[in-house]
């Protein structure tokens, strides 16, 4: 006998490139899987006992990893909370097909036309929340390469050439090593402050330094002193 009422939650794709989740470790990520799954289950109510949890995710992973991985999500997705009780997802309806009975058609008290150009704002209105929340930690994470940049000069154009060049997981990854790179030179060269790219200069053209060839003649190690 077929299923008559499924509940299911919406995993938008656009989560790949979000930048929260990228950084999120893989075993975190699908820990943030399976809470959403749990969360569709017990109607937004998780349990915070990591037994409990281990039982639900029926996995090996040990119950101070799931903890771990558990608070590593609750810093990264403002929207995953908790109370004295339970985690749950704030706004949680509208991940989920699953209908209260108050909200079933014949208890609704506005047109179904009204309804559904109300749903779009709604929509729309979290986009916009979502777009804000990703350009935040774009933010954040240009502080943090930012504050390990040895002459940290120019900086809105600085972050300007960030926001354009990193986009994935991948970028991030590489600008870390590319600043590696480039403070290994500085140091191996013996470099003196001033002949030090400013930051605006360094992060508009930081992909040059994803890798340092093994020999550099002496024209590319002048170039790279140039300073604006």
């Amino acid at each position: 006998m077929p299923y008559r009422n499924i509940v299911f939650i919406k995993l938008e794709k656009r989560l790949l490139n979000d930048p929260r989740w990228y950084m999120l470790s893989e075993p975190t990520q699908l820990i943030y899987i399976k809470l959403m799954m749990l969360a569709a289950e017990t109607y937004n109510r998780i349990p915070k006992n990591m037994t409990a949890l281990k039982k639900a995710f029926k996995t090996d992973q040990d119950e101070g990893k799931i903890e771990s991985a558990i608070l590593e999500i609750l810093s990264a997705f403002p929207k995953f909370k908790q109370n004295r009780y339970v985690f749950y997802f704030n706004e949680f309806e509208s991940k989920t097909n699953y209908i209260r009975e108050r909200a079933t058609h014949g208890h609704a008290r506005v047109p179904p036309k009204v309804g559904t150009d109300k749903d779009k704002d709604k929509d729309k209105d979290k986009d916009k929340d979502k777009d804000k929340e990703k350009e935040k930690h774009y933010r954040e994470c240009f502080c943090k390469i930012w504050e390990r940049y040895p002459r940290r000069e120019g900086r809105k154009k600085a972050e300007k050439h960030f926001m354009a060049t990193v986009k994935t997981k991948d970028d991030w990854e590489s600008i870390k090593g590319a600043l590696n790179n480039y403070k290994d030179h500085i140091e191996k060269e013996h470099t003196e402050a001033r002949y030090i790219k400013t930051g605006k200069v360094w992060f508009n053209n930081w992909q040059d330094w994803i890798s340092q060839p093994d020999g550099e003649n002496q024209f590319n190690k002048d170039q790279r002193k140039v300073t604006f």
